[in-house]
């Protein structure tokens, strides 16, 4: 099991580089990188996305298929950003940490 993050600040989903390379998960080049900025607008110290990785995940026994961009993320492993967000639309309670996928397509 892997905790991520939900962030509707990020525009997209990401997983941490150094993460894929621990669980030896094979990614995808791109073909033109690009670049990627932290939340003040600065470029991110650790590089541009270079590559992205296919993943089945289940969050709260919802299993998908997701596509997330690889770069560095510190601490951490992954983020589900706002392009999930807005597919899913979850029920999320904020307390209990609960998401129920009830207007899910």
């Amino acid at each position: 099991m892997v905790k991520g993050l939900l962030d509707s600040g990020a525009t997209t989903c990401f997983i941490d580089e150094e993460f894929i390379k621990q669980n030896r998960l094979n990614s995808i080049p791109m073909p033109i990188p690009v670049p990627i900025f932290n939340v003040d607008r600065t470029k991110n110290a650790k590089g541009m996305i270079k590559a992205t990785v296919d993943l089945i995940i289940i969050v709260q026994g919802h299993t998908e298929h997701t596509r997330f961009s690889v770069c560095g993320l510190g601490k951490i492993p992954l983020i589900l950003g706002e392009t999930w967000l807005k597919t899913h639309n979850p029920e999320i309670n904020w307390e209990t940490g609960h998401i129920k996928f009830s207007r899910c397509p």
